[in-house]
C-alpha cells in the first residue's frame, strides 16, 4: 500500500491544504526550520493526536476549532488485495447497488479486483474515529459511501478459491468491510522514523518477526532474523556499507535483564572471537538504531510499506545518509517520504515528488515542485542551502569540469555505471582555467586543491580531476597531468557536449521548446543542418571531411558546445538558445533511456576512475 494523495485539515500549523500527490519511490519534503515539517510527517503516518490549527486569523476566541484530520487516497495492488483477503476468515466486499441481485457479477467483482493493477481507497483519518471510508475506485466501478450501511457481498474464506465464489449477499456497516480493514492495517504498518535517539536496544524474548511502528521490539525481530542466515548476512552487509566501523550486529540474551534480548554492535573483526569487545546498542551512536530499524523493514516486509524519515542527515554523517539512500533504492517496492535539508540526499534519491513548505500568513502552505525541471530543483537547493558540509560524507571526490558535468556524470554513473559508486561525490571545480594559468599563483591553486582533497579533516581525497580536451594540445595535456601527479584526466572527446550530438535526442528536446510547440521540427532538418555545417572552420580547427554523423574522428574533435549553440539559434530563427546546464542534462536523460550505447565510451572512461571494490 502507498499514499497516492493527501489533504490535511486543521492540524497544528496547517489550516487546510490543497490535495497533494505523492509518487511511488522517493518523495522529498524541504523546508526552513519551524514551518511545519515535523507536523507534516506526523500526520502522514496517520497516527496523530487532535491538535487543531490555531491562529488569530481564524480563531479570535479561545474556543477550540473542529477536529484534526487527513484525507488520504491509498493505492493497493491487486496482489495485496488478494493476499490480504485470503488471510481473513471472512471477507465483506462492498458492491454497487446494481449488482445486488446478480450473484455471478459479485463473484466476478472479487476476481476482477484481485487480477487488476489495483484499487484506490479514499478515506479520512482522525484521532476520534480512525479511518472512515469515503470512496472506492477500481477499473470497473466507483463506489462512494454515505452514512448508511452499504450493500456488501460476504465471502467465506473456504470459498476464496481461484473462481472466487461467494457464499451469500449481505449488508453490514462500513467498519467490517475489507477495505476498511485494509485502511486500519495501513495505519499499523506505516513507519515514521523521527530525528531522535530511539531506546530500542533491549526488549523481551518473543517469536514476532514484524517490527512495531515505534521499533520497540527491534531486538526481538533481529533475534528471529538470525535463523535466516543469508538474509541476516545481507542485512549486516548493508549496515557495514553505511557505517564503515561496524563489522556486524547480532542479538543475544541480555546480560543484565533476565528474559530479555539485546542488540550488540561489533566494531572489531568478528573473526577475533572477542565478543567481550562488542558494544551494546544503547551505548552506540544515535543513528545506528534508526538505521537498523529502517533496513530491517525494507528488507523483510513482504508487502510494500510507507517509510517516513525525518532529517536523516541530523543523526547520520552525510556520507552515511547518502549510502542509506542508495541502499533503500534497491528496494523500490516501498514508498519513502524524506524531510531533509541536504541537497545531496535530494540528488541521490532522484525523487518523483518534491514538496516545499512555506510559511504564509500564520500557517503552513505546501508547494509541489516539478522534480523533472532542473531549474526548479536548483531553486530547492538554494532554498535548503549548499555548503561545504555537503561533501563531508564522501569517501572520495571526482572533480569535474563544471556544473553540467557534475549533474550529467552523476546521472550516467548511477544509471549506466558498471558498478555502484557508494561514497563517491562528483563535484564541479570552481574554475578550470586557473589550473593551467601561467601566473605565479597557478601552483598555489594546485596546493589549495591538494589540501582540500587530501586532508580528511576538511575534504575527502580526490580520485581524479576530469576536464574537457577543449582544443588543448597533447603537450599541454601532458604538462597538466604531470603537474597534478597524473590526477588530471581528459575525456576522450573535446567537450562533454560532443557526446550529445545525436539528431534524435536533439529533435526530441527542441520539440519541447515554445518555438516548436505548434509546428514540430523534424529529425531530417536537424540532421541536415549538422551535415551542412558540422565541418565548418568555426567548429573544427582542421578539415575533418565529415560525411556522416557517426564519424568517430569528427565526433571527437568538433567543438560540440558551439555547434549545439548555433544549431538551436539557427533552427529557431534566434528565438531559442542552447542552455548548457539544463539542456545537456535533458539530452543525457534521453540518451540513457533511448540509446545508451552512444555513451558507452564515456561510461567506460568514468568507471575506470572509480575505486576498485
Amino acid at each position: 500500500m502507498r499514499i497516492c494523495s493527501f489533504q490535511i485539515e486543521n492540524y497544528k500549523s496547517y489550516r487546510k491544504t490543497e490535495k497533494i500527490d505523492l509518487s511511488p519511490g522517493f518523495n522529498i519534503v524541504v523546508a526552513p526550520n519551524n514551518v511545519g515539517k515535523t507536523a507534516l510527517l506526523e500526520i502522514l503516518s496517520t497516527r496523530f493526536s487532535d491538535k487543531p490549527h490555531r491562529s488569530i486569523k481564524i480563531a479570535r476566541s479561545r474556543e477550540l476549532p473542529p477536529k484534526s484530520s487527513i484525507h488520504v487516497a491509498l493505492a493497493i495492488s491487486g496482489k495485496e488485495f488478494k493476499d490480504f483477503a485470503l488471510n481473513k476468515s471472512r471477507v465483506i466486499l462492498p458492491i454497487p447497488p446494481k449488482f445486488q441481485n446478480d450473484q455471478k457479477r459479485c463473484a466476478e467483482l472479487f476476481r476482477d479486483i484481485a487480477n487488476s493493477p489495483g484499487v484506490i481507497i479514499e478515506c479520512e483519518y482522525s484521532p476520534q474515529t480512525g479511518p472512515v471510508l469515503h470512496k472506492i475506485q477500481t477499473d470497473n466501478f466507483a463506489l462512494a459511501f454515505s452514512d448508511e450501511a452499504p450493500l456488501a457481498a460476504l465471502f467465506d474464506s473456504n470459498q476464496l478459491n481461484d473462481d472466487f465464489d461467494f457464499k451469500t449477499i449481505s449488508t453490514t456497516n462500513k467498519h467490517n468491510l475489507l477495505f476498511q480493514e485494509m485502511a486500519v492495517e495501513f495505519q499499523k504498518n506505516t513507519y515514521n522514523f523521527l530525528a531522535e535517539r530511539l531506546n530500542i536496544g533491549t526488549c523481551a524474548f518473543g517469536s514476532n518477526t514484524t517490527l512495531r511502528p515505534d521499533a520497540s521490539n527491534l531486538a526481538e525481530v533481529l533475534d528471529n532474523l538470525q535463523s535466516n542466515l543469508a538474509r541476516f548476512e545481507r542485512f549486516n552487509a548493508h549496515i557495514s556499507d553505511i557505517f564503515e566501523n561496524v563489522r556486524g550486529v547480532v542479538s543475544r540474551p541480555s546480560i543484565q535483564e533476565k528474559n530479555n534480548v539485546e542488540i550488540v554492535v561489533w566494531t572489531v573483526d568478528p573473526r577475533s572471537e572477542r565478543d567481550d569487545l562488542a558494544t551494546e546498542l544503547k551505548e552506540s551512536g544515535t543513528g545506528i538504531g534508526q538505521v537498523l530499524a529502517m533496513i530491517y523493514v525494507v528488507m523483510t516486509s513482504e508487502e510494500p510499506r510507507v517509510i517516513i524519515i525525518d532529517e536523516p542527515n541530523t543523526f547520520l554523517h552525510p556520507g552515511a545518509a547518502k549510502k542509506l539512500i542508495q541502499i533503500l533504492s534497491q528496494y523500490p517496492q516501498h514508498q519513502y517520504i524524506f524531510a531533509t535539508h541536504s541537497p545531496e540526499i535530494i540528488r541521490v534519491s532522484e525523487p518523483g515528488t518534491v514538496i516545499a513548505i512555506r510559511w504564509e500568513d500564520g500557517e503552513s502552505k505546501l508547494v509541489p515542485i516539478d522534480a523533472e525541471k532542473i531549474e526548479d530543483l536548483q531553486s530547492v537547493l538554494m532554498d535548503v542551502g549548499v555548503k561545504l558540509s555537503d561533501v563531508f560524507g564522501a569517501d572520495t571526490v571526482l572533480w569535474v569540469e563544471g556544473f553540467t558535468e557534475e549533474a550529467c556524470f552523476d546521472l550516467i554513473l548511477r544509471r549506466l555505471g558498471k558498478r555502484p559508486y557508494l561514497g563517491v561525490s562528483i563535484l564541479a571545480v570552481r574554475s578550470t582555467g586557473e589550473f593551467e594559468s601561467k601566473r605565479a599563483d597557478a601552483d598555489a591553486i594546485w596546493e589549495i586543491y591538494e589540501k582540500l582533497s587530501t586532508s580528511r579533516a576538511l575534504m575527502p581525497p580526490a580520485i581524479a580531476f576530469v576536464f574537457d580536451r577543449e582544443g588543448r594540445t597533447e603537450r599541454q595535456m601532458e604538462d597538466l597531468s604531470r603537474r597534478s601527479s597524473n590526477r588530471v584526466r581528459f575525456i576522450p572527446r573535446r567537450t562533454y557536449e560532443n557526446y550529445l550530438i545525436h539528431p534524435s535526442a536533439i529533435t526530441a528536446l527542441m520539440n519541447t521548446l515554445p518555438t516548436f510547440s505548434e509546428t514540430a521540427i523534424t529529425e531530417a532538418l536537424v540532421r541536415g543542418w549538422l551535415l551542412e555545417n558540422g565541418d565548418k572552420n568555426e567548429y573544427c580547427a582542421e578539415n575533418l571531411g565529415i560525411s556522416d554523423l557517426v564519424n568517430p574522428n569528427w565526433l571527437e574533435k568538433v567543438h560540440g558546445a558551439k555547434l549545439l549553440a548555433h544549431l538551436f539559434k539557427d533552427l529557431s530563427e534566434e528565438k531559442e538558445e542552447f542552455r548548457k546546464r539544463s539542456h545537456s542534462l535533458q539530452l543525457t536523460e534521453w540518451l540513457i533511456e533511448n540509446d545508451p550505447d552512444c555513451l558507452k565510451e564515456l561510461v567506460d572512461f568514468l568507471s575506470e576512475l572509480l575505486p576498485q571494490e
